[in-house]
């Protein structure tokens, strides 16, 4: 039920745009959504900050390109990071940065593994995620609210810890 009144609203303001109204008393949309090319995201690095009998703290960085000519928002971002023999962390964080147009903004998110008094020094890990954007534009931010997911862009990385 409440997908068909999404859809609804939707195509009203899709058709109320492209018939040159304001929607009702919104904003013009003028975004041209066809030129708009997702960001890229690779990880930068994955190393140990800091290590205890316990546990081990590490860091990932994972580094997003916008091509587009206009500013894309970050939501949030989900990821997981396996290391051989100590385990998975999982988290899910809020961004609140901005990937400026045509430029590169890069996150650092933490986590964190129990060692059992080992080293992490040469164990293998994968770490993988995705980071969710807005698009500019008033239909985009009403689609949102109204429970639609944003887009996303994913990374994923397997290597050895130094």
């Amino acid at each position: 039920m409440q997908w068909v009144s999404v859809r609804l609203i939707l195509m009203g303001l899709a058709a109320s745009a492209l018939a040159g109204c304001d929607g009702g008393g919104l904003p013009s949309i003028d975004m041209d959504w066809t030129t708009m090319t997702a960001p890229s995201a690779r990880v930068k690095s994955v190393h140990v900050v800091e290590q205890s009998e316990e546990g081990a703290r590490l860091e990932v960085e994972v580094e997003l390109i916008n091509e587009n000519d206009v500013a894309l928002p970050l939501l949030v971002t989900d990821y997981a990071l396996d290391v051989d023999g100590a385990g998975r962390f999982e988290f899910l964080d809020t961004v609140n940065r901005t990937v400026p147009a045509r430029g590169k903004q890069t996150l650092r998110v933490a986590a964190a593994v129990p060692t059992g008094g080992r080293s992490l020094s040469g164990s293998t890990y994968r770490v993988s995620g995705l980071v969710r954007y807005m698009l500019p534009g008033e239909l985009p931010r009403l689609a949102v609210e109204s429970g639609v997911p944003p887009p996303s862009v994913d990374f994923v990385q397997e290597g050895r810890l130094e």
